[in-house]
């Protein structure tokens, strides 16, 4: 967390700024946030002086994850909103083109930030697949863009001969719970991280004792995370979302595929040699690339 408490009133004026507009910083220039903020560049120094990071790029690193998202740092990042893209207007979102473009820039944008969250986390990602080779069964729950997110996941696993039990709203959760099996995984995806019927089956859940618990969310202010013995967080892409003014619409369900992808890859590399064996996941495999 980033500490405030000795920065003065025009310095938090300026924090309060950059919380509104980390898009802004990822794409700007030190001079560049001088001036459209409207102070001198000592000023912003001191401000980084004071809150001890080194510069722009460690700031947005820091400011971001504190939003619940962590923002790539990278230069090509940066590089990537060239002339053409700061031209596009409203008017431009009305044709295809402009359409597409904006799609493929917040695409982009998503997808670099949840690389570093990724790789922020990734000592989390990492415990979650050598718990998941670990155990024997896998019991999963998810409402909405986050039920289809686990069910992807988790049926690509099943190719690799892990046993995987969801959770439906429209079941008992007491006999759920009944049938858990001791050294279990229980792994909840709630991208928003408030639905009351998901605080209530994780509530009693966590009543049961040796299981393993893992919640994935693009929220880091829920209230599931004290049930959860690892949460692990993807960037909210939708938090910026302006329907009225730049009515692009995009999916929560591109930061949960991200995140899907990359542990599929680390439980593969856990378990190349065991899943090179496997037919039913060679024949998935090759199924697909013979279309």
């Amino acid at each position: 967390m980033i500490n405030i408490s000795n920065l003065t009133n025009d310095e938090v004026d300026f924090y309060n700024y950059t919380l509104k507009n980390v898009d802004l910083l990822i794409y700007s220039s030190l001079n560049e946030v001088s001036r459209d903020y409207g102070c001198g560049i000592s000023f912003i120094y001191r401000f980084f002086e004071k809150i001890q990071v080194s510069g722009l790029k460690e700031y947005i690193h820091r400011l971001s994850f504190q939003l619940g998202m962590q923002a790539t740092t990278d230069q090509d990042l940066q590089e990537e909103r060239t002339t053409k893209d700061k031209k596009i207007g409203d008017s431009n979102l009305k044709t295809i083109e402009g359409i597409g473009y904006k799609l493929l820039a917040d695409y982009n944008i998503n997808n670099n930030l949840n690389y570093a969250m990724m790789k922020e986390q990734l000592s989390k990602l990492e415990y979650l697949c050598e718990t998941i080779s670990d155990v024997k069964n896998i019991y999963r729950f998810g409402l909405g863009h986050s039920e289809l997110a686990i069910k992807e996941l988790f049926g690509m696993l099943e190719k690799f001969g892990i046993d995987v039990c969801q959770h439906f709203k429209d079941e008992n959760i007491d006999q759920f719970i009944h049938n858990m099996k001791p050294n279990s995984v229980f792994i909840v995806y709630s991208f928003r991280g408030m639905h009351p019927y998901t605080l209530k089956l994780i509530k009693k859940v966590h009543q049961k004792k040796n299981l393993h618990s893992f919640l994935l969310t693009a929220n880091s202010k829920t209230k599931f995370a004290k049930y959860f013995q690892e949460i692990i967080y993807i960037n909210n892409n939708v938090r910026n979302l302006d329907y009225l003014n730049k009515p692009v619409l995009i999916s929560p369900f591109n930061s949960l595929v991200f995140f899907n992808d990359f542990i599929k890859n680390i439980y593969y590399l856990i378990n190349q040699k065991a899943l090179s064996e496997k037919n039913e996941f060679k024949q998935e495999i090759e199924g697909w690339r013979n279309l």
